[in-house]
């Protein structure tokens, strides 16, 4: 199948080959592919029928139109959990440093230094946004893949691989930003 943002390169290639409109059982699956079987389906398989150029075009805005509607949805906040920064949305699992909490316990972290409820507009905390916070759930303990370093000085035949550390890590997700 065609994902939605690549409809343009097939249509290029058609009409680079001198055909106006590519062969309809491309431009159906192309264009279900494109609404993921969603409330647009019908819409888009309407317009096999128009000329290739106008399905482009409303394909297009279409997508434009559900890439709008989902950055809205989105409602995020940079958040400082042990030193880093990490940017948290609703549902997101992340992998940060080792915390003191155990699997299953609630985490609320209140530094957070940017909000934005829509995805569009942020808030910028100086240094933190007063009565902001961000609450997770702890969902496992780790340990990271081992790292090896190597050291090396050309011309002098000095060469080492040093087994490195794994680094410890807690696996958490994004229960509520706000």
């Amino acid at each position: 199948m065609v994902r939605a943002t690549r409809l343009h390169r097939v249509g290029q290639g058609f009409e680079s080959l001198g055909a106006h409109q590519p062969p309809q059982e491309v431009v159906h699956r192309s264009l279900a592919a494109a609404s993921g079987g969603g409330l647009f389906t019908q819409d888009l398989l309407a317009t096999v029928g128009k000329p290739w150029q106008q399905a482009k075009v409303y394909v297009y805005k279409l997508h434009s139109a559900i890439f709008t509607a989902k950055l809205r949805k989105l409602m995020f906040a940079i958040v400082d959990i042990a030193g880093f920064q990490e940017k948290a949305e609703k549902g997101m699992k992340m992998r940060v440093p080792t915390l003191p909490q155990k699997v299953g316990e609630t985490v609320v972290f209140e530094k957070v230094m940017v909000l934005s409820a829509d995805g569009i507009q942020a808030t910028v905390g100086k240094p933190y946004v007063a009565g902001a916070k961000v609450t997770a759930v702890v969902k496992a303990h780790g340990r990271g893949d081992k790292i090896v370093v190597t050291k090396f000085k050309r011309r002098k035949r000095y060469h080492k691989t040093l087994r490195g550390h794994r680094q410890n890590y807690t696996e958490i997700e994004v229960v509520s930003v706000g």
